[in-house]
């Protein structure tokens, strides 16, 4: 028996055992338009990150262009992993951080991924934390695609999982016009801006196109947005 390589095995276990913590922890708490006594639905951490993932995964075939600017293996990294601290805190829905709710939050769930990944090797628990530092730049400090186009697909999930299953939705345009503008536009807007930067003009209209399509979805079931400033 490799004993080195068991010990590896052992850590991905116990960082596992972990995780699964985060299938009990849900979002959208206190948001007016996700009453989960009304819907009767309840999205987790874990089932966020699935999500985003089988987001990209579809979405990265109808657009070809994007594909092929950006390492998808690193894109699924992040999309899996950028919730990760929320595990045991749990999360602080964008509703209650528009309140004033969860200063400081991102620093206290780097300090918990820093605790979980402690099990496995030094390389994943680092590529974990600094994929975790790049996720929660603001728009403007981004660089990478990937990091940027799953910060992009975060908010559309996000965005779409409400569609999909809130209520009451054009009563609560003006809170979700705000989550929006604050969350989806200025990450697709940086977005567009480093594509175009790095000469990927293709890709550049696919994610305008994509961010077309998500607010005319917003519109058509009666979400009143305002759209000051939104890319063309």
């Amino acid at each position: 028996m490799n004993k080195e390589l068991n010990s590896k095995i052992d850590g991905v276990y116990r960082l596992m055992a972990d995780a699964y913590n985060g299938n009990w922890k849900f979002r959208w708490g206190g948001t007016p338009y996700f009453d989960t006594d009304k819907t009767g639905s309840v999205e987790s951490v874990v089932a966020h990150e699935w999500g985003c993932s089988l987001f990209w995964l579809v979405l990265r075939r109808a657009c070809p262009a994007l594909d092929k600017a950006v390492n998808s293996n690193e894109v699924y990294e992040i999309l899996l992993t950028h919730d990760l601290g929320e595990t045991h805190q749990g999360d602080i829905s964008r509703f209650r951080q528009l309140q004033g709710h969860g200063e400081g939050k991102h620093l206290s769930e780097r300090d918990a991924i820093d605790l979980m990944t402690q099990p496995v090797e030094s390389d994943t628990r680092l590529a974990i934390l600094n994929w975790f530092d790049e996720f929660e730049k603001r728009p403007e400090e981004m660089t990478k695609l990937e990091v940027l186009v799953a910060k992009f697909i975060d908010s559309l999930q996000g965005d779409h999982f409400a569609l999909t299953f809130g209520h009451d939705l054009p009563a609560n345009s003006e809170l979700i016009s705000k989550i929006v503008n604050k969350h989806t536009v200025p990450y697709a807007r940086r977005l567009m801006e480093v594509l175009e930067q790095k000469g990927h003009f293709e890709a550049k209209e696919e994610v305008l196109q994509i961010f077309r399509h998500h607010i005319e979805g917003m519109s058509a079931v009666g979400i009143k947005l305002d759209t000051t400033g939104y890319p063309e």
